[in-house]
């Protein structure tokens, strides 16, 4: 059966500018978000994680270990993950945060991955999560986001893939340099746990040779990208919406 995934949004025009409020992503909270796949015919699928669930030098080997199916060696669907952001610095200037994966039950799925972000008064960036079925986000745009937002406020990024992000269906040899467009190109309420949120909304592209990908960002002053909407360079479609904040000792 073929579904297609939709967004309820309403436009709005109240929000005009909006400098970089307080700190968003607080180190021993959690910010757990919902998953949705479906491919380039609309269908929704489950993704499972199967192993190994440690990488132990054979990356490819790793990264492969997932299925649209389930089998006997495959844990539950992976159905949402959380950014468990923690205390410290990484890589200079990067607040270290690792990416769980949960279960349709929401339990911890046996795998994560560590990684870092950037949240000053010029920029926020994050890593997407990029382990095992979720390696295609490397080819789409990173969450980069400029303050002040406006409206029609434009950025640019550039990314050197290196060869061991590439997947086999792009036939590559060697890095792969990609360019990453953004704009905001409006303000929408979206509907949220939270409630009703107003949002910036971000459109960008990202491009490295004939790969093209896209990312629509949902960006709100408190709980920040509140939405990810990927399309990806094989025309699938990959969703993330935020669903709760919580002490991360606490879940």
């Amino acid at each position: 059966m073929r579904k297609i995934l939709t967004f309820i949004l309403f436009t709005i025009s109240s929000v005009v500018i909006s400098q970089k409020p307080s700190k968003i992503y607080k180190a021993g909270f959690s910010y757990y978000y919902s998953f949705a796949y479906c491919d380039n015919l609309n269908e929704i699928k489950k993704v499972y994680f199967k192993p190994p669930f440690i990488n132990e030098g054979n990356r490819k080997s790793f990264e492969k270990g997932w299925s649209f199916s389930k089998s006997d060696d495959i844990q539950e669907a992976v159905m949402g993950f959380s950014f468990d952001i923690q205390n410290g610095v990484i890589n200079g200037n990067q607040i270290p945060y690792t990416i769980s994966y949960y279960d349709e039950k929401e339990k911890k799925i046996n795998v994560f991955e560590a990684t870092g972000l950037v949240e000053d008064k010029k920029n926020l960036f994050l890593h997407p999560p990029r382990m095992k079925f979720f390696t295609i986000l490397e080819f789409s745009p990173f969450p980069l986001i400029h303050f002040p937002l406006k409206v029609g406020k434009k950025w640019e990024s550039k990314l050197e893939i290196s060869q061991d992000w590439i997947q086999d269906d792009l036939n590559w040899v060697g890095e792969l340099g990609a360019f990453m467009s953004y704009k905001v190109i409006g303000t929408e309420t979206i509907q949220t746990k939270f409630g009703y949120v107003e949002c910036f909304k971000i459109y960008s592209e990202s491009r490295a040779n004939k790969i093209h990908s896209k990312l629509i960002m949902y960006y709100n002053e408190r709980y920040g990208i509140i939405s990810y909407n990927y399309q990806n360079y094989d025309g699938s479609k990959v969703v993330f919406h935020l669903e709760k904040i919580y002490e991360t000792n606490k879940k």
